[in-house]
């Protein structure tokens, strides 16, 4: 092993945004919603399916009807019930928009099994042009649908204009709500937001286990605008929960025309500030691809970024050992209750793949449309009507979640106003293996913002 494999291995502690996409957002700002104020696939058989019990689906039905209420007076049991699902089901970004396809499914054939609605859904590609965010989310307003799955900060605003024209209740567990979504009407992110709901945790694992490496930088994708307010809240972060650390550099990349980044050049101006830590802007392959740029420099910084998709760790070989992330990562072998561990279970054996939290994500959101019909149906109103759904969570806003401890399930819990989760179980976690299947280790697990926070 080279010494370089040795200092990576040595080291300390939906819809993942599309490059350009991201970009064209970050550069239009809010005008891209009207306003002024989601790698390869995992090859199907490739893993074994889980050795089940024979009597482990009844079992499975019978705790989400016990946990939902399948059946009751409340349950919309067999109601007709349409729903828009805005995935990303093509061009590089399709094993995502598959992955968050397949949790769709799955919770509609649970949800029905239970005693629950009678879940249609309408399902549109969003990857296949910038216009397709609009354009669908158009399409459904005028059919009246209540109610849409989307990804990727909403289509990077895309979808957000027509939702709020046509009062479709729109839910983004992909990418969540950033700053400039949060608290319009019928926009919800249900997922914390990489990397800002994170810092808080991060900062206090580092002035906790490495108090010296004070010299943090930032890098990694060229975010534009958006760069600068996610930095103003690491800032924040690192002042409140890390005193003393100080940010050394800001080194972005812009995206090539082939929509691919060469990270080498901006490494070379991170040796020469040489940080303690460096946080990237990197999702889907990208974190792959940066590390492997890292991986043939000098530094020994460790790289902490915002996402990690297995299945793109073999594009980096050996590097990606060491990578650390940190987010609202879905454990499927231990996610802290009941009803997680069980649908870990079922998807397995339904598709002969491990779920991480793209189809985690998108099984919940489903089962949340399940609980809000469900509130709505208890006070005798439609739950057909977006603004009643709507109020059904801000009036009680925690809904059950395949995330967190419980005795059944776990819960999530937003802000009424702001729209975005105020309470989500997080963590960072630490890459040390290549393979597609191998769980990472967890080094910290915390809350939004940091609360919680605890050392593994």
């Amino acid at each position: 092993m080279s010494s370089r494999q040795e200092r990576s291995l040595g080291r300390g502690p939906d819809r993942i945004v599309g490059r350009r996409d991201f970009m064209r957002f970050a550069a239009a700002g809010t005008a891209a919603v009207g306003l002024a104020g989601c790698g390869s696939a995992t090859k199907a058989g490739s893993i074994p399916k889980p050795k089940l019990a024979a009597d482990f689906q009844p079992d499975l039905i019978s705790f989400i009807k016990k946990a939902f209420g399948g059946g009751g007076p409340h349950s919309g049991a067999g109601m007709k019930f349409p729903f828009a699902a805005g995935l990303l089901l093509s061009t590089s970004q399709a094993p995502y928009g598959q992955a968050s396809l397949k949790g769709i499914n799955l919770a509609v054939k649970h949800i029905a099994a239970a005693g629950g609605p009678d879940f249609s859904f309408s399902v549109k590609d969003l990857a296949a042009s910038s216009t397709a965010g609009g354009t669908s989310m158009t399409t459904w307003g005028q059919q009246g649908i209540p109610y849409c799955i989307g990804c990727g900060f909403f289509d990077e605003g895309n979808l957000v204009k027509g939702a709020m024209q046509y009062k479709v209740f729109t839910t983004d567990p992909g990418g969540g709500a950033l700053p400039v979504f949060q608290g319009l009407p019928y926009i919800w992110g249900t997922r914390a937001i990489t990397p800002l709901d994170s810092y808080g945790g991060v900062m206090k694992y580092l002035a906790a286990k490495a108090p010296h490496g004070t010299k943090i930088a930032t890098a990694g994708a060229d975010l534009g605008p958006l760069a600068g307010q996610f930095v103003d809240v690491l800032q924040q972060a690192m002042h409140e929960h890390f005193p003393g650390s100080e940010l050394v550099a800001q080194v972005y990349t812009e995206v090539g025309a082939g929509g691919t980044y060469d990270f080498g050049p901006g490494m070379s101006k991170l040796a020469r500030v040489n940080p303690d830590v460096i946080m990237p802007f990197t999702w889907g392959t990208d974190p792959a691809s940066f590390m492997k740029s890292y991986f043939t420099t000098s530094l020994t910084a460790k790289v902490i970024g915002p996402d990690y998709f297995a299945t793109s760790a073999p594009l980096a070989g050996n590097a990606i050992l060491g990578y650390h992330f940190a987010y609202d990562y879905f454990n499927p072998v231990d996610p802290g209750n009941p009803w997680g561990k069980m649908f870990a279970q079922a998807y397995e054996a339904e598709y002969a793949e491990i779920p991480n939290y793209y189809p985690a994500n998108y099984y919940e959101n489903t089962f949340f449309l399940w609980q809000l019909v469900s509130r709505v149906l208890a006070k005798g109103g439609n739950p057909h009507e977006a603004a009643q759904l709507q109020s059904a969570l801000e009036e009680e806003p925690t809904l059950m979640s395949l995330y967190g401890t419980g005795n059944a399930t776990g819960s999530i819990s937003f802000g009424a106003k702001s729209h975005t989760p105020t309470s989500r179980p997080m963590g960072l976690f630490e890459v040390t293996s290549t393979s597609t299947t191998a769980l990472p280790k967890q080094l910290a697990s915390f809350n939004i913002g940091g609360g919680d926070f605890a050392i593994m």
